[in-house]
C-alpha cells in the first residue's frame, strides 16, 4: 500500500467515524413532541364512576 492509498482510506475512515458518532447521538437523543417514531396513541376512559 503506498502513502497516497494510506492517506485516502484513513480520511475515509475518520469519515466514517464521524458518520458513527452522528448516528450514535441521533439514536440517543430524547425524542419529545411529535417525531417520525411517534406510534398510536390510546386514551382510556374510566366511566364506572358516572364521568369521563
Amino acid at each position: 500500500m503506498n502513502p497516497q492509498e494510506t492517506s485516502e482510506l484513513l480520511a475515509a475512515l475518520m469519515r466514517q467515524e464521524e458518520l458513527l458518532k452522528q448516528l450514535v447521538a441521533s439514536i440517543n437523543k430524547p425524542k419529545l413532541g411529535l417525531h417520525n417514531d411517534a406510534g398510536n396513541c390510546k386514551i382510556y376512559c374510566n366511566r364506572h364512576n358516572g364521568f369521563l
